[in-house]
């Protein structure tokens, strides 16, 4: 299963999926290196909740109580101002913590005054919620908050990086530049805030972004040999992942046909290893969504300059 989105898509590739709904996030980095993947559950041998799927768990029983509990607590808020807007501190560590018992439209109106007074996107996307993702991780593998928590946390994170991105889309008057990514988590992890906030930067530099929602490795060489893409990108935070990436690498060359093609892996394993990509037979590896993109243009111009 997969999506494609660009420029003109004015949801594109920031949204939740049903699957991801299923509150089946992992811990660590992940995308590029660009945000938490939450991934393996097994701290303190712990496992994540299962029977029904978490975000019903949350929208049934969760969010009810936090909602009372966060009225309750607004009554003497001493960061509420006369008008009633909560005055939010404007470090990663705050944001964190605010998305665990504030609301998305109270979260996006504090980002919006932010970006009004001279903040960019760019830095919000950058310095402000893909750390605030990655201080939740830290406090779910500090034991400072459950993986039912996080998972709404992060839930909320998602909802705002998608509110920014529909509410800024025509003021960033993106130029489609003819080129088109595919991106995928590794078939076991699921599709992570950092993957998806990484699309949301090719799709501001004018990509069409192909999104791969937790697919297998079958559907990843099915997508890859039916359409043409100039970069494909896979995501990992796990390092036994690495023999099943080698595989998926070599088929993924094989199925594109071409032996210039463009692949960038990320996660938690590259940002910790950076040689681990050659290893794997990429390309390249990124620390980060502005650097993933640079570094794809350069090969792909590369790349085209051989032909």
């Amino acid at each position: 299963m997969s999506t494609t989105f660009d420029g003109r898509s004015s949801d594109n590739a920031l949204r939740i999926s049903e699957k991801q709904q299923d509150g089946d996030y992992h811990r660590g980095q992940s995308g590029l290196g660009v945000g938490p993947d939450i991934a393996s559950n097994e701290k303190s041998g712990a496992e994540p909740p299962t029977g029904p799927s978490l975000l019903e768990l949350i929208e049934s029983q969760v969010l009810p109580r936090l909602l009372l509990a966060s009225e309750a607590e607004r009554r003497d808020d001493p960061n509420k101002r006369d008008d009633g807007v909560v005055q939010l501190p404007l470090d990663p560590v705050g944001l964190a913590h605010l998305s665990l018992a504030r609301p998305v439209n109270e979260l996006v109106d504090h980002l919006e005054r932010m970006i009004a007074t001279g903040l960019t996107l760019d830095q919000v996307y950058q310095d402000l919620l893909t750390p605030a993702a990655r201080v939740l991780g830290v406090m779910w593998e500090n034991d400072e908050c459950t993986f039912t928590d996080v998972t709404l946390g992060l839930i909320r994170l998602h909802q705002v990086l998608r509110q920014l991105a529909q509410n800024h889309r025509h003021d960033a008057q993106i130029q489609l530049n003819g080129r088109s990514a595919y991106f995928a988590p590794m078939p076991g992890e699921q599709h992570s805030f950092g993957l998806v906030m990484l699309e949301e930067y090719f799709i501001l530099s004018g990509w069409r972004v192909h999104a791969g929602i937790n697919p297998t490795a079958d559907e990843i060489v099915d997508e890859v040999s039916n359409e043409h893409f100039d970069v494909i990108g896979f995501s990992s935070s796990q390092e036994h992942d690495l023999d099943s990436m080698t595989s998926l690498i070599r088929r993924t060359r094989k199925a594109v046909g071409k032996p210039n093609a463009v692949i960038l892996v990320g996660g938690r394993v590259f940002n910790d290893r950076s040689e681990f990509a050659s290893l794997v037979g990429a390309d390249a590896t990124a620390r980060n969504g502005r650097e993933a993109v640079s570094i794809a243009d350069h090969l792909v111009s590369r790349a085209a300059a051989t032909i």
